[in-house]
C-alpha cells in the first residue's frame, strides 16, 4: 500500500469508518465539494477499494482536494507526479506539490522535499536546503526525516559535521524501527567518545520529549 493512502488511513479513520458504511455516500461528499472526503475518495480509487482501480481517476480527484489546500492530497499528487501513475512522470512537479504540502506542515512532504533537494529531483541539488526541510519533518517526529537529518550531519552534508546531532537524530529513528538509522550510529560511534556517547543519549531523550510536546527543538 502506497505511503499516500497509509496516511489516509490514520488522517481520516472516521470518514473511513463512514465511506465503508456507505460508499455512494462518500461520493456524494466529494461531489459536492468536501476535500477530505475527494481525497479519501482518490485513494480509494488508486487502490481499488469499493470502486475498480484507476490511476486517473484518483489523480482528478486528488486535484479536486489540492485545489483547495488539503495538504494529503498535494502530498498524494506529489506522489503522483513522481511514480508516473495516472498522470505523465513530472519530478518538477511532483516537487511542486510537495512544497506546497510541507508548507503546510504536513512532515511527509517535508521529508520527501529534502529528498528531492538532496537528489535534485524536480529542483537543483541543494544539501542545505535538503538538511532545512529535513529537520522540520525531523523536528515533528518523522523517522525518515530524522534518519536522513542525522545521516547528513555524519558526513558533514548540507551542514556542520557533527557527530553528537548525528547520533541523537539517528537514535531517534532507530527507535522507530528505521535500519538505515541503525547502521549510521553503528558508524559513527567508532568516532565517538563514551562520554560524548553518554551525552547524545540524553540529549535523544530531550528530543523526544520536545518532540512529543510539540516544542521547537534546539
Amino acid at each position: 500500500m502506497k505511503v499516500f493512502n497509509l496516511l489516509l488511513i490514520c488522517a481520516l479513520s472516521p470518514l473511513i469508518a463512514f465511506a465503508d458504511a456507505n460508499f455512494d455516500a462518500l461520493r456524494a461528499r466529494a461531489e459536492k465539494g468536501d476535500a477530505k472526503a475527494q481525497t479519501y475518495l482518490a485513494a480509494c480509487y488508486s487502490e481499488g477499494n469499493g470502486v475498480p482501480k484507476d490511476e486517473v481517476k484518483a489523480v482528478e480527484w486528488c486535484q479536486k482536494a489540492a485545489a483547495q489546500r488539503e495538504a494529503l492530497a498535494q502530498l498524494g499528487l506529489g506522489h503522483y507526479y513522481s511514480t508516473g501513475k495516472g498522470v505523465p512522470k513530472d519530478e518538477t512537479k511532483a516537487t511542486e506539490w510537495y512544497q506546497k504540502a510541507a508548507a503546510q506542515g504536513n512532515a511527509e512532504a517535508q521529508s520527501r522535499l529534502g529528498l528531492n533537494y538532496s537528489l535534485g529531483l524536480g529542483v537543483p541539488k541543494d544539501d542545505v536546503k535538503a538538511v532545512e526541510w529535513y529537520r522540520r519533518a525531523a523536528s515533528q517526529g518523522h523517522a525518515r526525516g530524522q534518519c536522513l537529518l542525522g545521516s547528513f550531519y555524519s558526513i558533514g552534508s548540507g551542514c556542520v559535521k557533527n557527530y553528537l546531532l548525528a547520533y541523537v537524530w539517528s537514535n531517534l529513528a532507530a527507535a522507530q524501527g528505521d535500519e538505515l538509522a541503525r547502521k549510521t550510529i553503528s558508524t559513527i560511534e567508532h568516532g565517538m567518545t563514551r562520554e560524548q556517547i553518554g551525552e547524545a543519549q540524553k540529549m535523544s531523550v530531550t528530543y523526544a520529549d520536545l518532540i512529543k510536546q510539540g516544542k521547537p527543538i534546539p
